[in-house]
């Protein structure tokens, strides 16, 4: 069955087939297409001629292929359209071996032996043969002098003996130089006398090219900068002319710091305080900060270097102002508060551990630390050594009670006596008062001068002075403060005689300031920038010898202040012309209320009050038995003169100025002026903006209203009278009012400027109206 199925096989490819015409789309019959196809062992494209066969076209068996000519077909690299090559081989099946092969070398027949061949024996074959040599190109292979290696150094020579077409005389490209004095012939460029530049050619043949010639044009070169720390941008401060960038440098000068490679242009921008990307911002204030490397602050609204998460936070490289770097303050409202806070003795957790006053001691096991149980501490003058501060057995000076208390307790209680001693506050806000009251509590100055109490440390309104008698104080030498453009606190005079206070806030109150002197500023009290309060203190019998705005009693500096309750007698302003003899003012906003001046004296103006160019209020105060001015109101002063009275005074109220800069005040209403030589005295004309309504002026020696006076310029001068306001006791300095005064209900309602009561406390109005005056009945 095998022999028959073969031999079936071989017969139908060696008979041609029978001739079948089909028809076509016309119907009309065509012979179908006939191929011959070949067999393809190796599969290279090309079959053998001897397995030749025919067929319809479109009946190719597998294996075959249309294209013959294959004389090796167990051989892919072997066909017609295979590269011959020399191997012995007939490749490319066109019945010779190795001829024409793509590999063969060319061989040149050297008859001289100079080693350069003649073109025209060129034999491309596979094997080199005998006598021959790889290099042509020999003009003439009978003269060893001719070749493409020969050199043409000799000018006047016209042979081409290198064989290139031109000879050493010859000048191609006119530059003047001859080919065998230059290096190149072909650019007019390069001769001997051309200048070298940066081109990477050797323009002036002399066998250097660009950078290695030092003849090199610099201006052709280009500025490269060190790049020391290899980072890819230079240095602008250290560069080099070149022709190619020498190494370690580069073409940019963009780098802030060449020192480092984390710092250029090219670098990302982080928190180290340093300008990492050199566009001269550094940090927070770069837009293109990496935030990843910020850290996240707290607020530190007490600005002790702790801060408060409640408060906000941000993310910055630096604290941006008023943040800290910590989350644990426990009181941020409280600067004395925080982890780093030494803890005190008082009731409270200042190094905010949660555990209150730990590390102090107990020893009654109430719960309450003996420094708190042991506040206030005492002082007793009559001691001879010092106790512990308690009410049993206190400290010996108030001092040694400042000193000892150990900064744990602020109150401090003095017990009767005389203190020879001055006081400094020292910045503490102390509270240093007397237990049996200020006519048996004295501090005493005598022996060692000075202010007999200061407060020139930023002291504040919980600073407090109480019931205590400070005498003989000589004041303190200024510091330079200026006062106006003509005075200050200068060194060469003493001021605050009694107290001394400089950009301090204190309260004084209760005290009585007796027989201090200064030659300088506030014979009693001098206060320069002063927000506190004076209250309820007798100042009397002190001495100011200041040519000017020397204030005997209290003198006070661009003042916020609040005066009240007080008593000025006998006070005096000395010196040729001293100013204000129980008070003097200069600048500043003050409220002067329910005050008894009397007989203080001032050499110049004002000898109860003058206040200088002062805003604020002046009301419920009696002023009486002054020889001079009682109230003098000067130089572009605008206080409301509201409810007061004044008696048996040289001039009840004076409105003057020294500088045209006339006084302002809104209003003078409501006030009682009698027995004065002049009611209203004043000495300039301008008082429009001035309101003068409902006032009682009485008995004036010379008259109501001076000579020249502004009485009848007032902008308001409805109301006034002038009759006896019927005081129960005159002789006695009882201002008060009979029954049966006709300026009582008389007045105009002043409640709308903060009078509610009267200087005695009795609330306004009791009748029908307001009375005129500093009392309601």
């Amino acid at each position: 069955m095998r022999t028959f199925a073969l031999t079936t096989a071989l017969a139908l490819v060696g008979c041609k087939p029978a001739t079948v015409s089909l028809g076509d789309d016309t119907g009309v019959l065509v012979d179908p297409e006939q191929c011959t196809w070949y067999y393809d062992a190796d599969e290279d494209g090309f079959g053998d001629d001897d397995t030749l066969t025919e067929g319809l076209c479109e009946d190719m068996p597998e294996g075959m292929v249309t294209v013959g000519g294959d004389c090796d077909d167990l051989i892919a690299a072997i066909n017609p359209e295979a590269d011959e090559v020399c191997d012995e081989v007939d490749n490319n099946c066109d019945g010779a071996v190795d001829v024409d092969a793509v590999d063969a070398g060319t061989w040149y027949v050297d008859a001289d032996g100079d080693g350069y061949g003649d073109d025209a024996t060129a034999a491309v074959v596979c094997e080199q043969p005998p006598d021959t040599i790889a290099l042509g190109g020999d003009c003439d292979d009978t003269d060893t002098a001719w070749n493409p290696g020969a050199t043409e150094d000799d000018c006047a020579d016209p042979n081409d003996y290198n064989c290139d077409g031109s000879t050493g005389y010859d000048d191609l490209d006119g530059d003047g130089w001859a080919a065998c004095e230059e290096c190149d012939d072909t650019d007019a460029a390069i001769n001997p006398d051309a200048t070298e530049v940066c081109d990477g050619a050797d323009n002036d043949c002399d066998a250097l090219i660009d950078d290695a010639d030092d003849s090199l044009d610099d201006a052709t070169t280009t500025t490269f900068y060190a790049d020391t720390d290899g980072d890819g941008y230079g240095d602008a401060a250290s560069t080099v002319q070149a022709c190619a960038a020498p190494a370690g440098t580069v073409s940019n000068a963009t780098d802030c710091d060449d020192g480092r490679d984390d710092i250029s242009p090219g670098a990302a921008e982080v928190c180290d305080g340093v300008d990492n990307d050199c566009d001269g911002l550094a940090d927070d204030e770069d837009g293109s900060l990496d935030t990843t490397t910020t850290s996240t602050w707290y607020a530190d609204d007490d600005a002790d270097g702790y801060g408060d998460s409640a408060g906000g936070t941000v993310d910055a490289c630096a604290d941006p102002g008023g943040y800290a770097a910590t989350d644990d303050d426990c009181d941020d409202s409280d600067s004395g508060v925080s982890p780093g806070a030494a803890e005190l003795c008082d009731g409270a957790d200042q190094d905010c551990d949660g555990v209150v006053d730990n590390g102090f001691a107990d020893t009654d096991s109430d719960g309450t630390m003996d420094c708190v149980d042991d506040c206030p501490v005492y002082a007793d003058p009559t001691l001879s050594s010092n106790g512990d501060g308690s009410s049993s057995s206190p400290y010996m000076s108030v001092n040694d009670a400042i000193s000892l208390r150990g900064g744990y307790c602020d109150e401090i209680l003095l017990y009767a006596g005389t203190y020879e001693e001055t006081v400094d506050y020292g910045g503490d806000d102390l509270s240093i008062a007397s237990i049996d009251g200020a006519e048996t509590t004295i501090l005493d100055a005598s022996s060692s001068g000075g202010s007999v109490v200061t407060f020139t440390s930023g002291e504040s309104s919980a600073a407090v002075l109480e019931g205590v008698t400070l005498t003989g104080g000589t004041g303190t030498a200024g510091d330079g403060s200026r006062v106006t453009n003509s005075y200050s606190m200068s060194s060469n005079d003493t001021h605050g005689g009694g107290v001394l206070i400089m950009n301090a806030d204190p309260t004084i109150r209760d005290c009585i300031i007796t027989d201090n002197s200064v030659d300088g500023f506030g014979g009693g009290v001098a206060a320069y920038e002063y927000a506190g309060t004076f209250e309820g203190n007798t100042v009397s019998s002190n001495l100011a010898e200041y040519d000017q705005f020397s204030g005997g009693g209290l003198w006070l500096y661009n003042a916020t202040a609040t005066v009240t309750g007080n008593t000025f007698i006998d006070n005096e302003a000395g010196g040729s012309s001293g100013d204000g003899g129980g008070v003097m003012g200069v600048y500043g906003t003050l409220t002067v209320s329910h005050n008894w001046f009397e007989a203080n004296l001032a050499a110049g103006t004002g000898g109860g009050a003058r206040f200088y160019d002062v805003e604020g209020t002046f009301y419920n105060n009696v002023m009486a038995d002054h020889a001079d001015d009682a109230l003098a109101m000067t130089d572009g002063s605008a206080m409301d003169v509201i409810n007061n009275t004044f008696n048996g005074n040289g001039h009840g109220i004076l409105l003057d100025s020294n500088s045209y800069d006339y006084p302002s005040g809104d209003y003078i209403n409501n006030n009682i002026t009698s027995s004065a030589t002049y009611g209203l005295y004043s000495s300039r004309w301008l008082c429009g903006d001035i309101s003068f309504e409902y006032n009682n002026v009485w008995d004036s020696g010379s008259d109501d209203y001076s000579s020249g006076t502004c009485e009848y310029y007032f902008d308001g001068r409805s109301g006034n009278t002038s009759e006896d306001p019927l005081y129960s006791d005159p002789q006695n300095n009882d201002l008060s009012l009979r029954s049966s005064s006709g300026v009582k209900n008389a007045g105009a309602d002043t409640s709308g400027y903060g009078v509610s009561d009267d200087y005695d406390g009795a609330a306004r109005p009791q009748g029908s109206g307001y009375s005129i005056g500093a009392y309601e009945q």
